[in-house]
């Protein structure tokens, strides 16, 4: 618990002086929100990593400036002056130091240089107009009560300002996210091609599934069927070892039987999904999403179908009724699923059919949205005490109205 008072001014901004907290009241005051995904939530655990190393290093003190320390909801990144007890103990700032979701900005200093302290004092205790602010001071190993800033300016303020320009800025960067496409029967999967430029210009990292031109005589082999699905788990075990952020499926036709086969047979060798975009699905409409969505193994699924299918809407009468011999496969791209669940998401168009799917406005007006909706939902899920948040925001609302 804080016993630290810090009050803000009208402006948001804290007494013109140098606070000096512990590492969990600046948590407390500056890293925490009600919303979860406030950008001041990640610094939180980015301030214990710069604690530690710092600590380890033998830093004596830390001292945060900038908008950081105002009541201000977004701020951009955080300052910190890194101050050592001698300019011989000034080791190099790690670059990993911060975490994936920060800007963290890094100025090192010694003690036994005061005025060049106190420069960069004055620099991050003012703002562009010269109004003093307030700093805050983490003290690790100092042998000093607390930095104080000068009444007077440093002759040193104007190499100060010129020199910071020259800090070390550890940049975020986003969560890596792949997706897995997997292409159907009696194709050549060029719409790969398009889908993966697509996905990595909105930064996904495309890992596609090819199991080779198969014509519809694997719909009857149960041995080809068996090792196209055990090749994909060998596949995914590939990826694993170069990844291991989450990965999200968009499956077609034959895909879809694959995903689905490889959630029902793998048990403890399957592999957790984030989002999963089934088309042209030829798995049967009793097919358990509840189940499999209500134990964790994938966190999301979107069902895009349509009722002029012109392969799937002949099962399971005519020429294609061998298909019902497999109890997985059936009209999921025309009927949709009966099993239904909060997070099995189901988008209707008959200007749809069995291939025309493959363009920008299905692809990247509803695909990637879901599959980014899912992403962040699983992320925020596992900082939440819901397990799974209602869907918000402007993707939320992009992937609701087509839904």
């Amino acid at each position: 618990m804080n016993n630290h008072v810090i009050n803000f001014d009208d402006f948001g901004y804290i007494k013109d002086e140098v606070h000096q907290l512990t590492l969990e009241s600046f948590i407390e005051i500056f890293c925490s929100a009600e919303d979860p995904q406030s950008v001041r939530v990640p610094y939180g655990d980015a301030m214990r990593q710069v604690y530690e190393w710092a600590d380890k290093a033998g830093v004596a003190s830390i001292i945060v400036g900038g908008s950081f320390i105002t009541n201000k909801h977004d701020p951009e990144d955080i300052d910190i002056l890194v101050i050592f007890r001698n300019r011989s103990d000034i080791v190099k700032v790690p670059r990993e130091i911060g975490g994936s979701q920060t800007i963290v900005d890094f100025q090192c200093l010694s003690e036994d240089d005061l005025e060049l302290v106190n420069a960069y004092l004055q620099l991050l205790g003012s703002d562009r107009r010269g109004v003093g602010r307030g700093l805050i001071q983490l003290k690790l190993h100092s042998s000093m009560l607390t930095h104080i800033k000068s009444a007077s300016k440093s002759a040193l303020f104007d190499l100060a300002k010129v020199s910071y320009g020259y800090r070390t800025r550890v940049k975020k960067s986003p969560p890596k996210k792949l997706v897995i496409p997997i292409h159907g029967v009696r194709s050549d999967a060029s719409w790969m091609a398009k889908f993966t430029f697509l996905a990595s210009n909105a930064g996904w990292v495309v890992a596609p599934f090819m199991y080779g031109f198969e014509s519809g005589v694997i719909i009857t082999d149960e041995k080809r069927k068996a090792q196209v699905v055990n090749d994909f788990r060998l596949w995914l075990d590939d990826v694993r070892k170069n990844y291991d952020g989450t990965i999200s499926i968009v499956a077609h036709s034959f895909g879809t039987y694959i995903v689905g086969r490889y959630l029902e047979d793998a048990g403890f060798l399957s592999d957790g999904f984030c989002g999963i975009v089934l088309a042209g699905s030829i798995l049967n409409s009793e097919y358990p999403w509840h189940e499999v969505l209500e134990f964790g193994d994938v966190s999301m699924v979107l069902n895009t179908k349509s009722d002029n299918d012109q392969w799937v809407s002949k099962l399971p009468d005519g020429w294609l009724s061998v298909l019902t011999d497999d109890p997985l496969m059936g009209r999921a791209a025309v009927d949709g699923f009966h099993n239904k669940h909060d997070r099995l998401l189901e988008s209707k168009s008959n200007l749809l059919d069995h291939n025309n799917m493959f363009y920008a406005d299905v692809m990247a007006g509803l695909w990637l949205p879901f599959l980014e909706l899912a992403d962040r939902q699983r992320r925020q899920a596992e900082n939440a005490t819901e397990l799974w948040p209602d869907p918000n925001g402007e993707i939320g609302r992009q992937v609701a109205g087509k839904i």
